[in-house]
């Protein structure tokens, strides 16, 4: 986690383990935990590189974000868990910038149609800010506490279709923000993340 850590130092005015008192109080599984820091160290590398190509980035919402971004998992694994983490998350006083971070990284995002389908309260779930687009990129990747690349997510995404769990819209969703947030960099997001190594 040395990207993480070192914005975090750089960026954020608390302790780190603040964020993990969190995690111990609302009682996050521990394979919960070691997802969102793979998750979350993937995320800073690549909004390091983002910021040494001169793009602006919040960096304290989105640390703090994707650090919170699967804290709604200590009470479902479901589709809600970005609402029940936003609204942790608001009760523990972060910011709106953080709760929307939470509340839209569900897959590339869930429009207001599919979301009241779903029995979410009908809006757009999808993240628009460059800060929310990363953190659901990122997750995208996870297999876990593992970043694949663009093969294993897409091999991933087509189970989750295979398996009725989302529509064949939300792949094509995933990889249009894979390949814009890869455009934007000038290369795979994937390459960005393990060309600071591949320990998490």
């Amino acid at each position: 986690m040395n990207i993480l850590l070192k914005l975090w130092q750089n960026y954020v005015p608390y302790d780190i383990g603040d964020i993990l008192d969190i995690y111990d109080r609302e009682k996050l599984p521990l394979g919960v935990r070691h997802h969102i820091l793979a998750v979350s160290e993937g995320v800073a590398r690549v909004a390091k590189t983002f910021m040494k190509k001169g793009y602006s980035i919040k960096v304290r919402p989105l640390l703090e974000g994707v650090l919170l971004h699967d804290i709604g998992r200590a009470y479902t694994h479901g589709i809600y868990h970005g609402l029940v983490g936003a609204a942790i998350a608001k009760d523990l006083g972060f910011s709106e910038d953080v709760q929307s971070i939470i509340r839209n990284h569900l897959g590339a995002g869930i429009p207001k149609d599919i979301a009241a389908s779903l029995g979410l309260p009908p809006k757009d779930y999808i993240p628009t800010t460059l800060e929310e687009k990363i953190v659901a990129c990122v997750d995208n990747m996870a297999r876990g506490p593992v970043i694949v690349d663009q093969i294993g997510m897409m091999e991933d995404w087509r189970e989750k279709l295979k398996k009725g769990l989302i529509t064949q819209d939300a792949v094509i969703r995933v990889l249009e923000l894979y390949k814009e947030l890869s455009k934007m960099l000038g290369q795979d997001i994937y390459e960005v993340i393990i060309s600071y190594g591949q320990d998490f």
